[in-house]
């Protein structure tokens, strides 16, 4: 089973694009914070960053309606991508590849909304 569910906010505007097929996707970081309790007792805090992938109408709303800062829940799995950049290094890179995005607090507003399209 591979289902991964993330509750966090934006860390920047969406990177929208459109595929040479015509589908829309959208990509975003998101910072999930935590806490935990070292040694000793002290209360130590940590951000972890996920790369989220978001296709097709979903990700055309996440472009119109997020931007940095909008809290969210991600539904999705986990994939692997990988790659060889100019100078033919391998890259890797684990997203989640979300199956809904909830928008869960600040999104633009209408008149932002409005400006921008």
């Amino acid at each position: 089973m591979n289902v991964v569910i993330i509750s966090g906010n934006l860390g920047a505007d969406p990177d929208v694009k459109v595929t040479n097929s015509g589908k829309a996707m959208v990509k975003f970081r998101v910072a999930v914070d935590r806490s935990y309790y070292a040694e000793g007792g002290a209360k130590i805090s940590a951000t972890d960053w996920f790369q989220v992938v978001v296709w097709d109408s979903q990700a055309e709303s996440c472009a119109k309606y997020l931007q940095k800062g909008s809290k969210v829940v991600i539904r999705g799995s986990l994939r692997t991508r990988e790659w060889k950049d100019e100078q033919n290094v391998d890259h890797r890179i684990v997203e989640i590849n979300a199956e809904s995005v909830e928008f869960a607090g600040k999104t633009k507003s209408q008149d932002q909304v409005e400006t921008s399209a």
